[in-house]
């Protein structure tokens, strides 16, 4: 048996794994920054528990790709959006089912314009084209910032020219 301080150094790692992030916070993203009434306290835990998780757990694609999402959409202090989200595609470059909140995460901050970002997003709108997700892509052009948005017509531009008039129209099949 495991004597007690065994137990405590364990216990954030055994949190994490515990889906209990994601399913906690998670929400946040699509919450309206600008409403309080999520209040700075739910803020507060979701930065602690991301980042004790990141400690312990520091190839946690779904742990990086939230604290990107989060920290652009409510600005947090002292975290660039770019280099969490460059951490999510790092660990699980291949993870099929992050590739939509990718790319609406990517679309929707600043992090669209650092080169190493627009080379990650390119491989996943050529994925979730090929896998036919278009309805994926049709929602993070709608939420994109201005830039995500000029982005994502570029990239499909070269990728199926004839889309980008559905993807400004919202339609799934041109």
């Amino acid at each position: 048996m495991r004597n007690w301080r065994q137990r405590v150094e364990l216990g954030p790692f055994r949190d994490f794994h515990s889906t209990e992030i994601p399913e906690t916070f998670a929400d946040l993203l699509w919450a309206d920054p600008a409403d309080r009434s999520q209040s700075n306290k739910l803020m507060g835990q979701a930065r602690v528990r991301l980042d004790r998780a990141l400690r312990y757990a520091p190839l946690r694609s779904e742990a990086w790709l939230l604290l990107a999402g989060l920290a652009s959409r409510y600005k947090w202090p002292r975290l660039e959006p770019a280099e969490a989200l460059k951490m999510a595609y790092y660990t699980a470059p291949n993870e099929s089912r992050l590739l939509p909140l990718r790319l609406l995460i990517a679309a929707r901050s600043n992090a669209i314009e650092d080169s190493d970002v627009q080379q990650f997003v390119r491989r996943d709108l050529r994925l979730l084209m090929a896998q036919r997700q278009k309805p994926a892509v049709i929602e993070a052009y709608q939420s994109a910032s201005p830039e995500g948005k000029r982005f994502i017509e570029q990239a499909l531009g070269e990728i199926d020219p004839t889309y980008v008039g559905s993807l400004r129209t919202g339609m799934q099949n041109p």
